[in-house]
């Protein structure tokens, strides 16, 4: 924030790509962290109960785990990088006429990167979060997965719907009256 203004769209995106690298920092961390304490026979599929379904090996599991963190990041990253390179019919918002033209289409680029990149951030905190409890499961040799799974999946759930509702309100329909 600069002179006691709102953070515009391109500080706020810098803020959430900030995040989403030390998100893949503490990711990674704690992959490394725990790994010599999980089992072998790692618990990592759950049912609907929370209920252990399906196991995978340690190295399958450290592998999966940093694999998904970072082709998750990588996803966000990238589009950062390809969406303000791609031909306006190529980029699906409400009212594209208006937005992609050439007067405002840098305008559009930056609120659309900013909106991607937040739901970047609590991808990745999801993912975190999701990937502790599976941790914790298999430290705690329980067959269980912890009761917050629900509110958590929640919290995840209303995140992208409000950054969903959010986008769609920066580029609803401009009233020319």
């Amino acid at each position: 924030m600069t002179d006691g203004k709102v953070m515009n769209f391109y500080e706020s995106r810098r803020l959430a790509g900030s995040l989403i690298a030390i998100i893949l920092i503490l990711g990674t961390v704690q992959i490394f962290h725990y790994e010599p304490a999980l089992p072998a026979k790692v618990a990592t599929h759950f049912n609907g109960q929370g209920k252990v379904n399906g196991w995978m090996s340690r190295k399958a599991f450290i592998i999966y785990s940093i694999g998904m963190y970072y082709f998750m990041g990588g996803l966000f990253f990238i589009s950062g990088w390809v969406i303000p390179k791609l031909p306006s019919g190529l980029i699906n918002i409400p009212n594209r006429l208006y937005w992609m033209h050439p007067a405002r289409r840098e305008q559009a680029i930056d609120a659309l990167l900013h909106y991607l990149y937040w739901i970047g951030v609590i991808t990745l905190l999801y993912l975190l979060i999701l990937t502790q409890m599976t941790i914790e499961v298999n430290l705690n040799h329980s067959n269980q997965l912890n009761s917050h799974f629900w509110m958590v999946t929640s919290a995840y759930l209303i995140g992208l719907v409000y950054l969903g509702w959010k986008l769609y309100r920066h580029f609803k329909p401009v009233s020319l009256s």
